[in-house]
């Protein structure tokens, strides 16, 4: 901590000293910041503010991130790549020579720059970005008022993150050709004219759809046109100096005043809205996380990795499209009063494109009691005779705020609550879901893993000065000793890799769930640059957000990258999405520290909670066993096989007849998957009985939502929790075979 306050002041005096040769910077060493006209329009120009941003910026990464890297050392080719790939997400606006050219320029001295609290590179190539937009937005209108002919055997690839820029103009004019009528084409195959169309195929109907089309894709660029009018300043200074942060890693970044008032306010307000969080992918607005107990989430029709490309509101109103709009004007349409109304559409993560959903949701308090943990007791049949099975959602690691005086509800308390209640219903086994969460509170995953071990060393914290501090449950007792089962998925991160990792290395629980949880191993702290330079400026500054420490497994295994393997796998969506922290450009390395010292297996064996690992062996044979015979794997197989089929399509057809076809198959196959899965859930539903915390009262449901009439909604079906169920059940047949006249642990097939 005194090493920590010392570089904070060294970071004052460096701001201090800087502020005072701006001028000379500004005015001699460093090029001429001009005003330059760019389509009628004034040249964008930076602050005095975003100088001193600037500055301590560079100076937090360097002195305070986790590598201590001096920004001369980071790539600057790649800087500059990255910024203008962030404005032109899709790599269609710039020309390759155009990047070449800046590259050239900018990347040489770039650090110099830097240093010195100029922007000038990353305003002057933006100027650029807005000629090359508009003269690009003149054409797109000019050629949306000319003939279309969708018969021709053509492909388009809607995801270019990655794709070359085009080398010159008619190069470019034949991609926006594509682009464009891959759009009117979406919008073709969701028009109300859809179903006469597929039946007929007539002339007529196609150019009212293609009129329909004409008019959203034309609205669309008008309001890209007024969005690059309004471009902020204050986002071009971020977008650069994200794109410099980002080569240390992801999750360090630069927060404007703008985007630090909104985050303070997602704090303070973060229990009234529709409940999503939302990132940006390639222009077009995601899902990333459905916030438990909100609007969304209790909707039951949005899940993470959905695309939301347009915003309504109330139940009447005209829907704004957002593909292509930054993300933070889209999170604004979202936005708005309690019990107000908003309408989505949106493309579901496993639909083929063209393929939307009107969702309407009524803006709403997150419901409190669903953000806390949850109890489900289900019973089931082994070999005739009546078992039960205790299971806990816990979507988060919740507990007091360090900086509020309130006492909120603790995960350790509630959990141990829960389990209380569970023991009184005899449990055979316990299974923890963690497949929500994502994080929250370090020392209450601390204490809630102190739960189910006796004590012992639950995480280790290696800091950016390579102490290393040791996070251990010093609690003797135990709330539940008997078999345990943690289920996971890819969005499991953070918080809750520590408490899966800590319960595996201890061989207390077997996991199982998706092949490894998120991978996230660092924590970020923000700094505010107002509340060490007040003195210099009023409250317009923003803040740094850099990562300065990283986890560890009590063996001295990092969660980072890897994250927490599963001991038994059941197939999933999320396993095949690009979700996980390896997935992130610059993410942190996955090392290790040496093992905090303590008889894991050992101690595990002398209180009777040891998982043998021929008991995990066994139980992945039965699992495999029902993988190719129960009718629910074959299903889920077959899902996950289309899901794929269309996420792995990377080129698209922009013939309609092909495009027609697809949409029908597409929606025969979940008429088909719907009538199956309502056949097994009449057959066995897996029913259970809540368990409720003390303070949680029944609440109705409020599902407000709206579905097209054409839309397939498969019912809710979890084959990863009913797996689950059927592995305790043969656990306990293992533990127990005098129960069930087992001879061995190779018993029969339980299904």
């Amino acid at each position: 901590m005194k090493k920590m306050k010392w570089v904070v002041n060294r970071l004052k005096l460096t701001l201090i000293f800087a502020l005072g040769i701006c001028g000379a910077v500004h005015g001699s060493t460093a090029p001429t910041e001009i005003s330059v006209a760019s389509h009628g329009e004034p040249m964008i120009m930076p602050t005095r503010e975003m100088r001193a941003e600037t500055i301590y910026m560079m100076r937090c990464m360097e002195e305070l991130h986790y590598n201590h890297k001096d920004i001369s050392l980071l790539d600057h080719k790649e800087v500059l790549n990255d910024y203008m790939a962030e404005l032109d997400i899709n790599h269609m606006i710039f020309l390759q020579k155009e990047v070449n050219g800046f590259v050239k320029r900018f990347s040489p001295t770039l650090d110099i720059f830097i240093s010195g609290g100029s922007l000038m590179p990353a305003f002057t190539i933006f100027d650029q970005y807005r000629r090359d937009h508009y003269g690009r937005l003149d054409w797109i209108a000019k050629r949306l008022g000319q003939d279309w002919d969708f018969s021709t055997d053509e492909y388009y690839a809607p995801d270019r993150k990655h794709a070359p820029w085009p080398t010159d103009q008619v190069g470019a004019d034949i991609l926006w050709e594509k682009r464009l009528k891959y759009e009117l084409l979406n919008e073709m195959m969701n028009s109300e004219s859809k179903a006469e169309s597929e039946d007929q195929g007539q002339l007529k109907v196609i150019m009212e759809a293609l009129t329909k089309a004409l008019e959203i894709i034309s609205k669309r660029y008008e309001n890209l046109r007024i969005a690059l009018k309004d471009f902020d300043s204050w986002l071009i200074e971020e977008i650069f100096l994200n794109s410099l942060s980002h080569m240390y890693d992801p999750h360090s970044s630069f927060l404007s005043k703008t985007s630090l008032d909104d985050f303070n306010i997602a704090l303070l307000n973060s229990l009234v809205g529709i409940g999503i969080v939302l990132i940006d992918d390639n222009g077009t607005c995601i899902i990333k996380e459905l916030h438990p107990g909100g609007p969304a989430s209790m909707s039951k029709q949005l899940k993470p990795g959905d695309k939301i490309v347009a915003v309504a509101q109330g139940v009447d109103g005209e829907f704004v499209d957002i593909v292509g709009i930054r993300l933070h004007k889209s999170v604004k349409l979202m936005r708005g009063e309690k019990g107000s109304t908003v309408r989505l559409k949106v493309q579901p993560v496993d639909a083929s494109p063209g393929d939307y959903k009107i969702v309407q949701l009524v803006r709403d308090e997150i419901h409190i009691m669903a953000t806390r943990a949850s109890g489900k007791l289900f019973t089931l049949d082994l070999k005739g005779k009546n078992v039960n099975v205790g299971v806990i959602d816990l979507p988060a690691f919740y507990g007091n705020d360090p900086n509020s005086d309130k006492q909120d509800a603790d995960t350790t308390s509630d959990m141990r609550y829960l389990i209380g209640k569970l023991k009184e219903k005899n449990i055979i086994g316990l299974i923890v879901d963690l497949r929500r969460n994502s994080g929250g509170f370090l020392e209450q995953a601390v204490s809630t893993s102190g739960l189910f071990i006796k004590t012992g060393p639950v995480v280790q914290i290696r800091d950016s000065f390579g102490k290393i501090e040791n996070l251990c449950d010093e609690d003797e007792s135990i709330e539940w000793d008997g078999p345990l089962i943690v289920l996971t998925s890819a969005h499991s991160a953070s918080a809750s890799e520590i408490f899966v990792g800590a319960l595996r290395d201890h061989r207390r629980a077997i996991t199982v769930g998706d092949p490894t949880t998120h991978g996230k191993g660092s924590v970020q702290m923000i700094l505010p640059m107002n509340k060490f330079f007040s003195s210099l400026h009023d409250d317009s500054l923003g803040a740094a957000r850099v990562t300065v420490q990283k986890w560890y497994l009590p063996t001295g295994n990092s969660t980072q990258l890897n994250g927490v393997p599963t001991d038994i796998q059941i197939p999933s969506f999320d396993a095949y999405l690009p979700i996980r922290e390896s997935d992130l450009p610059h993410a942190l390395s996955c090392d290790s520290v040496p093992a905090a010292k303590f008889a894991y297996e050992e101690t595990a064996k002398k209180l009777n909670y040891f998982v043998d690992p021929k008991i995990i062996e066994a139980l992945k044979e039965r699992v495999e066993e029902r993988k190719a015979h129960l009718e629910e794997f074959n299903i889920l197989d077959e899902r996950i096989a289309h899901f794929k089929e269309n996420f792995d399509q990377k080129e698209i057809s922009l013939n309609i007849e092909k495009r027609r076809q697809k949409s029908h198959s597409d929606l025969l196959f979940k008429r088909r998957i719907k009538a199956e899965l309502e056949g097994l859930i009449a057959k066995d539903d897996y029913k259970f009985e809540k368990v409720r915390l003390e303070d949680d009262k029944e609440e109705e449901d409020k599902e407000v939502y709206e579905i097209k009439q054409d839309a397939v909604v498969l019912p809710e079906f979890d084959v990863q929790l009913r797996e689950c169920l059927r592995i305790m059940r043969d656990w306990h047949e293992m533990l127990h075979p005098e129960c069930t006249q087992l001879i061995d642990l190779m018993c029969p097939l339980i299904e």
